[in-house]
């Protein structure tokens, strides 16, 4: 009977693959959503899903709301409805420990969180502490993953 012969690693790709391990990608992809497979004859068929997802996003770029008071227009009512309130009623999230004053609770809970209750997202990696799970999310894809971030202003 034949042995399986496993390759040998380097510490290197053993340092890489545990890095790999520890990090968690979260692509900001749109998903759709089907009752039935988009081809019946092959479930898989890639172009098919592409197409559907090319149409899904030719959605967004034709907005069905529009507001009545200025030019803003969305494909989503629910974003049409939180324009109005914040643009036109003037609503704002005002926190109670401070003069700071959100146009959304998320980010009213967000401030609260690294203002006053002290929440931080320490790095696994290094000493980092981050004020939000995104800005942490950022700073290992910049500084451990290798993944760079350019200005759209300017060549930075």
């Amino acid at each position: 009977m034949e042995e399986a012969i496993e390759p040998s690693t380097s510490a290197s790709d053993t340092q890489e693959a545990e890095l790999e391990d520890r990090v968690v990608f979260i692509p900001e992809v749109d998903v759709v959503i089907t009752e039935e497979p988009v081809n019946a004859e092959d479930p898989l068929d890639i172009e098919s899903i592409e197409d559907l997802v090319e149409n899904e996003k030719s959605k967004k770029t034709r907005p069905k709301h529009r507001c009545d008071a200025c030019s803003y227009s969305s494909y989503y009512k629910s974003d049409l409805r939180r324009h109005m309130k914040v643009a036109h009623e003037g609503v704002r999230y005002r926190c109670d420990e401070c003069d700071y004053a959100a146009t959304r609770t998320a980010h009213l809970r967000a401030h609260k969180e690294s203002k006053h209750d002290g929440v931080r997202y320490p790095c696994s990696y290094c000493s980092y502490l981050a004020t939000e799970k995104k800005n942490l999310k950022r700073h290992i894809e910049s500084r451990h993953v290798g993944i760079r971030y350019y200005c759209y202003l300017c060549d930075f």
